[in-house]
């Protein structure tokens, strides 16, 4: 197994681990080098793993589709996922933690990585840009209201590039 992404929940004291099988990608890789197609990706699974008693619990299972990146707060995950390896638009969903039931996302942006749920579970923060046509057109640091529908810049680029960030919680 390879563990792609790692979020840690202080609220619940708990880390999730997205992980996906080494031969279910090679299988799928030859796959698409036979075809000559675009590579769709292994099965990706979420674990939680209680960080007092080290138990480990499955959260969900998804049948080819890559995380691509993964954030926690409260009792829910926001998960960005690919249905292709390397191409297409990200998809973005909220997850149950406790159920596992997955709640499809619209949302105005693009991003496909560096993108955090707020504490309060509200929102996200999220490096991208603030058009889903333009992955370019005002690219930086925005946070985005789940209720209000608001994407407010935090920082934009004007020159250079932004590579990453990190949301810290106190």
């Amino acid at each position: 197994m390879n563990t792609w992404s790692v979020s840690y929940n202080s609220s619940k004291n708990a880390t999730y681990i997205s992980q996906f099988s080494e031969n279910g990608r090679d299988k799928q890789r030859d796959i698409a080098t036979k075809k000559q197609s675009t590579m769709l990706p292994p099965d990706y699974k979420v674990t939680e793993i209680n960080n007092a008693t080290k138990q480990e619990r499955s959260v969900i299972t998804l049948k080819n589709e890559q995380i691509l990146s993964m954030s926690s707060s409260n009792d829910q995950l926001l998960l960005v996922t690919a249905r292709f390896i390397n191409h297409g638009n990200p998809e973005y969903s909220l997850v149950d933690i406790a159920t596992g039931k997955r709640t499809k996302l619209e949302l105005p942006i693009s991003s496909r990585s560096f993108i955090y749920m707020s504490p309060d579970g509200k929102g996200i923060y999220y490096l991208g840009s603030a058009s889903q046509k333009n992955q370019e057109e005002g690219r930086g640091m925005y946070y985005y209201d789940f209720t209000s529908k608001i994407q407010t810049p935090i920082f934009i680029q004007e020159e250079g590039f932004i590579n990453n960030f990190m949301l810290l919680n106190k």
